[in-house]
């Protein structure tokens, strides 16, 4: 075995690293017995290593000499690398180091030891930074990679850039910007971004490599950018004229609407339309790339301009006797294009009287034309107070009648009727006459009385046809006449049910007594004696306890407490598989002579295929463990939010006792779940654990389906705890 480890069933550990099988001292000395101890495979004899000094020394030599040769290089010979790009090149990125294979790192060493050579620093660097990923502690790349990078840090080059057209301002990252043909010098080493802008041009970036004295981008070829204008007119059929004028001017397009000009280079365009016995019209427009321009023009031979109080009345025009009016819109309203001539305008708003006029349209500038409606002030209030109000089957008030009474609102002049509504009580109709000069009060009494519910014990739940309403002491305001009942309901007392009749204006009192019956009901979540709360689960047609038992229920119970780790709240640990086997048994005694238990339950361990179940699919982020950071113990339980069915901690926190030995059936349920399994504790005297703890951090023991098997009688675990069930005997 090598010097400083040591072995367990789950393989080799450091020594003072924890093991994955091993939860205390004495659970290790109990389990020794079943370790397995695996040696690693001896060296293949006859095989020789190079000593590591040997290859320090080679390829130390050969990067004091390739360093030599390059800044000899870099100073006299001065070389050109030059990249001639046509078309806009795809941006170069340098991908992280890999980690290679350990038989990789002599090629991987004699590669950088070759780029040194030649002078290709950034790859020796990259080499270097390979080997140290797969070798953190290789003695040639430590030594040399500091080297590079300080000659990296001081080694400059100049980079040439050259675009078509010329002019284009170039940015090299945050070296500054310069006018194409651009020359940047004294460029360090590395990646570096350049950005081309020209105005009536796509925008060009691309990422440069800079690892030699000279680096060139020639002939980049700009593409221009191009949008689109569209062209309309009413009529149709308008002769236009597009001329360029950013520039000399020069016409572009000459044709008819509406005309839609796709790939319009980007840039300022005037465009001329022009109807016979108009004067032409020009506007304006400014194209972008990669966007839509518009220009549009009413040639109108005659219009109307509408408005009125209030706004958004409906416009209709009858042209013709013997055609019906059509509706131009609502005001206010710029109406273009209408025949000259006398014509009869109506204004329509909601289930007022129209206003009727015959109005001239006439060539040139549009007629203009206000109204208004006569209409006078209503004030509307109710008890209670809220009321909806509508007027023949429309809302009225602010926000379209959303607001409930009190409120004014201005009305037409006449005689309405109006129909307020409160939810629960019987509608209420009243009619009133309205005046421009004389304010209007309509006031709605809606006919209901209240009620009032308390309880002994109070905090009961009240409810009516199925919805609850409250908690007793309870106080229904208003309440439609007539007969009522409510049923009141509270945890482990018998439901009751009072009823009366609400008479209008009074108020219905009830005083109800419940009777305590602290037997649970099936399918019913309830807390027992200890205060632990029991989820019912329909699967198992019983309950499961919502936490593991905590050390104060324990305690309670059993007079003793042997968790390592104190605290009431905190789950209890360090008991054998016996006492959480007593612990239910005590329990299920003490309830059931209490009256507590429904008749044929009893409290329990989970089996196996009952935790599998009750823990569902509970993930890993929602679990006390020490998979992201060390914990020094167990939370108190109920820390972090439940899962679907109201559990908590159903993983992490403590491993949990089961019912189940670890058997061949237990082995084959985790293998086809996907979690690793233990075959030599197949027919031992082992009970299974499920969920993890807070001490385990490892894939395996945290797997959903994983098994852990310890002896029942182990006692001094601080990472065992359990959860009770209570089912079926």
């Amino acid at each position: 075995m090598k010097e400083g480890w040591i072995s367990d069933q789950t393989g080799y550990h450091r020594k003072g690293a924890p093991s994955q099988g091993a939860l205390s001292r004495k659970g290790r000395e109990k389990m020794s017995v079943e370790t397995t101890i695996q040696l690693p495979p001896p060296r293949k004899p006859g095989t020789k290593r190079v000593p590591d000094a040997v290859w320090f020394l080679w390829i130390f030599a050969a990067l004091i000499s390739g360093l030599a040769a390059g800044i000899y290089m870099g100073k006299k010979l001065v070389p050109v690398r030059s990249v001639v790009v046509k078309t806009p090149p795809p941006a170069v990125v340098t991908p992280k180091a890999p980690v290679a294979p350990p038989q990789a790192v002599g090629e991987l060493l004699t590669a950088a030891q070759d780029a040194t050579t030649a002078s290709d620093w950034l790859r020796a660097q990259s080499l270097y930074q390979q080997v140290l990923a797969s070798d953190a502690d290789n003695a040639v790349a430590k030594a040399a990679l500091p080297l590079i990078e300080r000659h990296l840090a001081s080694a400059r080059g100049t980079v040439r850039i050259d675009t078509v057209p010329a002019g284009a301002t170039v940015k090299l990252g945050s070296l500054g910007e310069k006018a194409s043909p651009a020359v940047f010098e004294g460029v360090p080493f590395g990646e570096h971004e350049i950005t081309i802008s020209l105005a009536g041009f796509e925008p060009f970036t691309q990422v440069l490599t800079v690892n030699g004295p000279v680096t060139e981008l020639a002939g980049i070829d700009l593409s221009r950018s191009t949008g689109e204008l569209r062209l309309s007119s009413i009529p149709e059929g308008v002769e236009y004229r597009l001329v360029r004028t950013d520039g000399p001017e020069e016409l572009v397009k000459i044709g008819k609407t509406p005309a839609t000009i796709p790939q319009l280079q980007a840039g300022e365009y005037q465009v001329h339309m022009a109807l016979s016995g108009w004067p032409d019209y020009r506007e304006k427009v400014q194209v972008e790339s990669n966007r839509k321009a518009s220009v549009s023009h009413i040639f109108a031979r005659g219009g109307l301009k509408v408005t009125s109080d209030p706004i958004d009345a409906e416009v209709w025009l009858t042209t013709d006797a013997s055609l019906p009016p059509r509706k131009l819109g609502v005001t206010p309203l710029m109406a273009s294009e209408l025949p000259v001539g006398r014509h009869r305008l109506e204004l329509r708003y909601r289930d007022w009287a129209p206003i009727q006029r015959t109005v001239e349209v006439r060539e040139g500038e549009p007629v203009e034309l206000d109204f208004a409606w006569k209409r006078g002030t209503v004030a509307f209030t109710s008890d209670p107070a809220g009321a909806r109000v509508l007027l023949r089957d429309e809302p009225i008030g602010s926000g379209d009648g959303q607001q409930g009474t009190p409120f004014t609102a201005e009305l037409p002049e006449g005689t309405h009727t109006f129909v307020a509504q409160f939810e629960g009580l019987e509608p209420v109709t009243r009619e009133v006459e309205v005046r421009a000069d004389t304010p209007a009060t309509v006031r709605f009494e809606f006919a209901y009385g209240s009620v009032s519910i308390v309880s002994e014990p109070p905090g009961a739940t009240v409810i009516a046809a199925g919805r609850p309403l409250g908690r007793t002491p309870y106080r229904q305001q208003i309440v439609r006449p007539g007969p009522q009942s409510y049923d009141l309901s509270l945890p482990n007392h018998r439901s009751t049910q009072v009823a009366g009749e609400v008479k209008p204006g009074l108020a219905l009192n009830f005083d109800a007594k419940l009777t305590f019956d602290p037997v649970p009901k099936t399918q019913s979540d309830f807390s027992n004696s200890l205060g632990l709360q029991m989820k019912w689960v329909d699967e198992l047609h019983g309950w499961v306890g919502a936490h593991e038992v905590p050390q104060a229920a324990f305690e309670a119970v059993m007079r003793k407490n042997p968790s390592p780790v104190k605290g009431a709240n905190l789950p209890a640990q360090g008991m054998t598989w016996y006492d959480a086997s007593r612990f239910c048994e005590q329990l299920t005694a003490s309830e059931r002579s209490s009256g507590r238990l429904p008749k044929g339950y009893r409290y329990r361990l989970p089996t196996d295929q009952m935790w599998s179940l009750f823990a569902g699919d509970a993930g890993l982020e929602q679990a006390v463990t020490s998979s992201g950071s060390r914990r020094e113990g167990p939370s108190p339980v109920g820390s972090l939010p439940a899962n679907a069915l109201g559990l908590h901690d159903v993983r992490g926190n403590v491993w949990e006792w089961c019912e189940d030995w670890y058997s061949l059936d237990i082995v084959n349920r985790a293998r086809d779940a996907g979690a690793s399994t233990n075959n030599s504790w197949v027919g031992t005297e082992r009970k299974v654990l499920r969920g993890g703890s807070w001490n385990r951090s490892s894939t395996n023991d945290l797997h959903r389906e994983y098994r852990y098997g310890m002896r029942p009688s182990t006692a001094d675990s601080h990472e065992i705890g359990f959860r009770v069930v209570l089912m079926p005997d």
